[in-house]
């Protein structure tokens, strides 16, 4: 498939341990996805011709002296954005919701209530579910136009949606938000929102991408560094640093020849 055609989900990484694995759970439900750093640029992520945005990091950085921010003109509709965990309060504050600084007692299991029938992204899910949610930056006022989905036992704000649902917020890991049915937050958003079809394979991607790299290389040889991790289970916590939650990681190199 041509790059131009493909349905591309493009992760904007706030420096959160759980990026990848989200960009992996997109990819598992057979929608192609990269992960670009916060300052990639506005024109290198439209670049990628995105079918929708994920900003995603950690929930307590927002309210920082400098926080890691991006182009409010990413913010204009055009694509649909989820945001999730330091992706709610970023949202919010460039758009004129108001956010403030919670109790200092980090992410904890907590019960969340949908409202609304939880809108485009959280319809079909349980009324009542638990998820790891932070309670550190929170939005107590939504930007304008903006609706409550999604509130935990206490009150607090715990996922929101725009106009036409073209943007959407939660501020815990989607992971948890499961339906018995099998209808999920990530599948709302990629299917129902962005409307990507399941089209994109790890199987054929490497196989087109060996052929290409053959055909580029011709008689030539390649070097090819690459790297794993194995990952945990969502964790209880959401440390900035990978080996607070126990990542090991294995490197080869791997030479291919036309």
């Amino acid at each position: 498939m041509h790059p131009g055609a493909r349905k591309t989900i493009v992760i904007i990484d706030f420096g959160f341990s759980q990026s990848q694995l989200i960009a992996r759970k997109v990819r598992e439900k057979g929608v192609f996805s990269e992960v670009v750093p916060w300052d990639a640029g506005y024109e290198s992520i439209m670049a990628r011709n995105p079918s929708g945005l994920i900003l995603v990091g950690d929930p307590e950085m927002v309210l920082d002296e400098e926080p890691p921010t991006v182009p409010e003109k990413l913010l204009d509709g055009s694509v649909p954005i989820l945001g999730i965990c330091y992706g709610m309060p970023l949202i919010s504050r460039l758009l004129g919701g108001e956010v403030a600084r919670g109790k200092p007692v980090g992410s904890a299991r907590v019960r969340i209530l949908v409202e609304r029938d939880g809108g485009a992204l959280l319809g079909g899910l349980p009324s009542e579910f638990e998820v790891w949610m932070s309670h550190r930056d929170r939005v107590v006022s939504l930007p304008p136009g903006f609706a409550v989905t999604a509130r935990s036992e206490s009150g607090m704000i715990a996922g929101f949606e725009g106009p036409n649902s073209r943007i959407s917020a939660v501020q815990f890991i989607p992971e948890s938000a499961q339906a018995p049915g099998g209808t999920d937050l990530l599948s709302n958003f990629l299917f129902g929102i962005c409307r990507c079809e399941k089209a994109w394979d790890l199987g054929e991607w490497i196989e087109s991408t060996v052929d290409a790299m053959k055909d580029a290389v011709g008689d030539g040889r390649v070097v090819c560094g690459l790297s794993g991790a194995s990952i945990p289970p969502w964790p209880p916590s959401w440390p900035r640093k990978p080996s607070a939650i126990g990542w090991t990681a294995s490197s080869s190199t791997t030479v291919f020849s036309g």
